[in-house]
């Protein structure tokens, strides 16, 4: 649902901040 897609984006972002 929309919220698993945003939850899934804010992971996704939250990880390549962490990465860089």
């Amino acid at each position: 649902d929309a919220a698993g897609i945003s939850n899934k984006n804010y992971t996704v972002t939250a990880g390549l901040q962490y990465r860089f």
